[in-house]
């Protein structure tokens, strides 16, 4: 137990808390291809690999033209031009725009040498070889210049942002296609109790099936994190030993169900002292999830999780989950609390903060 804790009184669920976030460090920085960093942290800039855009083009479906031929034009008075051909995306006018014509083009294609602007196609009409514009644009009107949005060579993205689709595509637009993140924590989950069965086996009278296991493995996945299951373990020390040794070394972070508590087939603790394992802190004053452990083995961390389902998953939202967000290089790893009234009376027996469960309507809460 960490110096200055007291063997008598319970750690605060915030004290606990803070205990896990200051043993929980983001992790090495690793190159990947972007499309496999979406939600990673940058751990360094990221710049341009091309212009953005890569070439004049035409924010609009219309008409390039010189804006000197059509700056008088209007409704009344049009100006004429004559229609010499048609652009479209992905492909290219090889003329050079002469004064007193125009070139249909679509959204995105390359702008006509000579031209200097897209009137829309609405403020146009079409009379057989030739165009009444009625609405003339200035110089660089609906024009997407070269380079406008970001120049090759400058910063893209600065070392911290989060990757969102968004900004992949960002970064794919404009020619990258590797990334230096952040690396996400690898999870390893280890299930103890001669009581448990995994679905669908069918229990006996003295067994339960295994929900704590399932709910704690689809909250690691939900979150995008790496996971590694070894199967359920029986309540014997070298058995448990065994597939704990094996998940300390190939992950980041090992959740343990069960076998916290102070009975006598509760193992984690001596099998972890055995392993060089630093108790941080065993027991937090709060319902659910009294029970829970956590301890340190340099940069890896082990929370030893209650065996009761709702525990479980209560501690891997309030400790697990900020510690592996905190790890992965995010800034958003602390809850937000808020106050809200409660449409049900609710009883309180303890002398420890309790969690309960519950939904939000319109700024009132309904307890489960």
């Amino acid at each position: 137990m960490e110096r200055g804790a007291s063997k008598h009184r319970l750690l605060t669920p915030d004290e606990a808390l803070r205990r896990v976030l200051s043993h929980s460090r983001p992790l090495a920085a690793e190159k990947i291809r972007v499309r496999d960093a979406c939600g990673m942290v940058l751990a360094r800039d990221v710049k341009a690999a091309d212009d953005l855009p890569r070439f004049d083009n035409s924010a609009m479906d219309g008409f390039a033209v010189r804006a000197a031929d059509t700056r008088w034009a209007t409704a009344k008075n049009p100006a004429i031009l004559r229609l010499i051909g048609e652009v479209q995306a992905g492909s290219s006018f090889r003329k050079k725009l002469l004064a007193g014509c125009a070139v249909r083009i679509s959204t995105g294609a390359p702008i006509p040498r000579g031209a200097d602007a897209v009137v829309m196609q609405e403020d146009c009409k079409v009379r057989g070889s030739s165009i009444q514009v009625r609405d003339g644009e200035p110089k660089g009107g609906n024009v997407r210049f070269r380079g406008e949005e970001i120049c090759k060579g400058r910063v893209a993205l600065r070392r911290g942002v989060r990757l969102s689709p968004g900004a992949i595509a960002w970064l794919a637009t404009m020619g990258v296609s590797e990334v230096t993140v952040l690396r996400k924590p690898r999870v390893g989950l280890l299930r103890t109790g001669n009581e448990v069965v995994e679905p669908p086996k069918v229990p006996r009278r003295d067994q339960v099936r295994d929900a704590h296991g399932l709910c704690l493995q689809l909250a690691v996945r939900e979150m995008g994190m790496e996971l590694k299951v070894v199967p359920d373990v029986r309540d014997h020390p070298a058995a448990i030993l065994r597939a704990f040794s094996e998940l300390m070394a190939s992950c980041d972070v090992v959740l343990t169900t069960g076998g916290v508590s102070v009975g006598r087939h509760d193992l984690f603790h001596e099998v972890a002292r055995g392993m060089g394992i630093r108790q941080v802190f065993h027991k937090i004053a709060q319902k659910p999830g009294k029970p829970m452990a956590f301890g340190v083995r340099g940069r890896k961390l082990w929370f030893g999780l209650p065996g009761n389902p709702v525990s479980s998953l209560f501690c891997f939202y309030c400790y697990v989950r900020p510690a592996l967000v905190k790890m992965s290089g995010r800034d958003d790893f602390r809850s937000v609390w808020f106050e809200a009234l409660s449409s049900t009376t609710v009883h309180r027996n303890s002398g420890r903060p309790e969690f309960m469960r519950g939904k939000m309507h319109r700024g009132r809460v309904v307890f489960a």
